[in-house]
């Protein structure tokens, strides 16, 4: 059996230094970026800090013992895209942002929270190689998934509003 596992990047303590931004005078400005890359590697020792992250971890060591060559888990940051058209699903995060917009609702964002967000069809392109190549000893294992530039909760709701606005 060949097993194509979605895991999250949840399984990180999210100590990791981010691009932060700071609140100046009503004005929000880009902090100096630090010299170290933000991003977490799949060797980054995995320390979650809630539940959910971790039982993505204890699906990935189940993986990884009873099928350490046929499996591959994709950590994934948040996923963007449409809503899914059937069914009573739950909105993402971004689909949240753009209903306070709408209705004008006073938000607090987070800003010290980092996620590097995938497009879904990205994601799609990923699992789609692991269908069409199959899974095998060389490429087995846990990677990472999402884009290429962390970005906060805050940045998240300027793009939203920059998108919609």
């Amino acid at each position: 059996a060949q097993i194509i596992a979605l895991s999250t990047d949840q399984v990180y303590d999210g100590d990791k230094k981010c691009n932060k931004k700071k609140r100046v005078d009503n004005d929000y400005q880009q902090e100096e970026k630090s010299s170290s890359s933000s991003l977490y590697l799949e060797t980054d020792e995995a320390k979650p800090v809630n539940i959910y992250g971790q039982t993505k971890i204890n699906m990935e060591q189940y993986l990884q013992t009873h099928l350490p060559t046929t499996s591959v888990s994709l950590r994934s940051s948040i996923i963007m895209g449409p809503h899914v058209p059937y069914g009573n699903c739950k909105s993402t995060f971004l689909h949240f942002i753009r209903s306070r917009m709408e209705s004008n609702a006073k938000t607090t964002y987070w800003m010290d929270e980092c996620r590097n967000v995938i497009s879904v069809y990205d994601m799609i392109q990923v699992i789609m190689w692991f269908v069409q190549n199959g899974i095998t000893s060389e490429n087995a294992g846990i990677y990472n998934v999402g884009g290429k530039d962390s970005v906060s909760r805050y940045d998240m709701a300027l793009d939203v509003n920059k998108y919609f606005g």
